[in-house]
């Protein structure tokens, strides 16, 4: 009897086993599935312009979407000549940018939700050429920030917060819908998405088609916009950041977290990691504290140090607007060591461009090229 009580409650624990493995595995199948369904969500509101309110002649009319000028906004078939016509890739809906030698046009939207930071992001889009432009565009892509931005805020953003594909011959597609895909990193935060023609001077991203022409001038009709989160992308190479990271020859990589302030020499400068701005401007963003804390603890346990803030930029847009960029930066770090009590000596100045550490010809060094320094002064 007793063997048979002890047979009966193996069975009663190994049905339990089954069970709760059965539960386990549901669970994971479950969160599994709700990852994959989460990441396939497009952010982007909207994305075929099919709501809208009224019939208006310009994108803002599809709600939430908006223009930075005059963006053209089709609700049926757009008629060429020859019976030829050109009609949304999906839906009745799309929209129509259009790019000269000194102007150019944008849409932006507001997002459904905040990019996280270190995530990867894909944006898709549909174009189509429109047949009686006399230049093609090497270039269509997206840029993102926090918040909306203007023309001028769109040229003068850093490479490091924009994506874009482009062709040397010209993006042309013959009448036919081409969808360009292109991957961007998120530096966290971003909330909208500006569509159009990214590069830094669209004077310079033209291709001649060889048609007779009056003006140069391209123009695309856009459909179909996504941003999906991509949880396959490889999340181990490094992130595309607007950081201000100094390339000094008299201190290695990370020396600043361990060099003592009586090591230091007169004249030599303190490498500043993790240091963030607002694209164009000079606002700290928060994920710059735990640098600027440390960096608080460092000079208040090295009192007899005399330091300067030192700010640089990259060549991009004008050296006036530079060098104030420059100063407002340098600025905001040194106004940030006075409000968390830092007893040193401390002043601040801004270089603007000069005294480049890398090239300005590629978006990598022009990223290096960007940064704040700590420079010694002086040792009491």
């Amino acid at each position: 009897m007793k063997k048979v009580v002890q047979y009966i409650s193996l069975i009663k624990n190994r049905a339990h086993q089954r069970n709760s493995l059965k539960i386990v595995l549901f669970f994971c199948a479950f969160h599994f599935i709700f990852l994959q369904i989460t990441a396939q969500t497009n952010l982007v509101p909207n994305p075929g312009f099919e709501k809208y309110s009224g019939k208006g002649l310009f994108i803002a009319a599809a709600r939430p979407w908006k223009n930075i000028y005059t963006v053209d906004y089709y609700h049926g078939p757009f008629k060429l000549h020859d019976d030829k016509k050109v009609e949304a890739h999906g839906g009745k809906s799309f929209a129509g940018v259009r790019f000269q030698k000194n102007y150019r046009e944008y849409l932006y939207v507001k997002l459904d939700s905040t990019l996280k930071p270190g995530h990867h992001y894909t944006v898709e889009f549909w174009v189509c050429f429109g047949e009686w432009s006399t230049y093609a565009s090497k270039s269509l892509g997206a840029c993102f920030s926090k918040k909306a931005l203007n023309q001028a805020q769109v040229e003068e953003l850093a490479p490091e917060f924009k994506t874009e594909v482009g062709n040397k011959k010209g993006i042309v597609s013959d009448f036919k819908w081409t969808k360009l895909s292109m991957p961007y990193t998120a530096i966290g935060g971003e909330r909208f998405m500006t569509i159009g023609n990214m590069s830094p001077k669209i004077n310079k991203d033209f291709k001649r088609m060889g048609r007779p022409f009056k003006t140069i001038e391209c123009y695309y009709f856009i459909d179909d916009i996504s941003l999906v989160e991509d949880i396959k992308a490889d999340t181990t190479h490094t992130r595309k950041i607007d950081s201000l990271i100094a390339v000094q020859q008299s201190l290695p990589v990370d020396t600043f977290k361990t060099v003592s302030g009586k090591d230091l020499k007169v004249g030599q400068t303190i490498k500043l990691h993790n240091i963030f701005f607002e694209p164009g401007g000079a606002e700290l963003l928060e994920e710059s504290n735990d640098e600027l804390d440390y960096l608080v603890t460092f000079l208040n346990e090295n009192p007899f140090l005399e330091v300067r803030v030192n700010g640089y930029t990259d060549n991009s847009g004008y050296k006036l607007n530079n060098q104030n960029l420059s100063d407002q930066r340098a600025f905001a770090v040194y106004n940030y060591l006075l409000r968390k009590g830092v007893k040193n000596n401390i002043s601040y100045k801004g270089y603007g461009d000069s005294y480049p550490v890398a090239t300005n010809s590629t978006p990598a060094g022009r990223a290096r090229n960007r940064r704040v320094e700590l420079e010694v002064m002086k040792k009491e």
